[in-house]
């Protein structure tokens, strides 16, 4: 007859659903009917160590072996539960942890609310850029520029205004 001890690995999460992003998670890994000495580990995403316990045998326990993550978010959502049998890996769990994303609405108002603002702004700004130089085209078309120091327009000002000149030359 043959005598076979099952021994069980579990991992449960606290809270069991997806959490939202800076919520604080509790994984725990357990191993039931500790009969030798053992190692349990909660390595994370990079291959870490986080936390370890070691159960010893004489005790007959359950070994238990809680991972608390403060402020969870996207970049921590992968872990591994491993029980070690004299340094040299049984058993390996991961857990994949469920983050939502934290509602932001607030921040995504405020920018559009800036961004609306100073859309309009910059439009009004061009608008009263062309509107001035439009103004200021009428405004040389009406009154062309007078001539200044030009001979010519004052020589023929002066024959024009000279009544004897003007008789002579017809």
């Amino acid at each position: 007859m043959v005598t076979i001890q099952l021994i069980t690995v579990k991992v449960t999460a606290e809270p069991s659903d997806a959490v939202t992003e800076g919520d604080t998670v509790t994984l725990t890994c357990s191993v039931s009917d500790v009969t030798e000495s053992m190692r349990l580990v909660w390595i994370n995403s990079d291959g870490k160590t986080v936390v370890e316990k070691t159960l010893k045998e004489e005790k007959q326990e359950q070994g238990l072996l809680q991972l608390i993550i403060q402020n969870a978010d996207r970049d921590r959502r992968n872990w591994t539960c491993v029980l070690f049998h004299q340094n040299i890996p049984k058993v390996l769990i991961p857990y994949y942890l469920k983050i939502n994303m934290r509602a932001r609405i607030l921040p995504d108002i405020w920018i559009i609310t800036v961004s609306s603002y100073l859309f309009v702004k910059l439009g009004f700004a061009v608008g009263l850029i062309c509107c001035l130089k439009r103004m200021d085209r009428i405004s040389n078309n009406r009154n062309p520029p007078k001539a200044t120091g030009n001979k010519e327009t004052v020589q023929l000002q002066t024959l024009n205004s000279d009544a004897d000149l003007r008789s002579s030359n017809k």
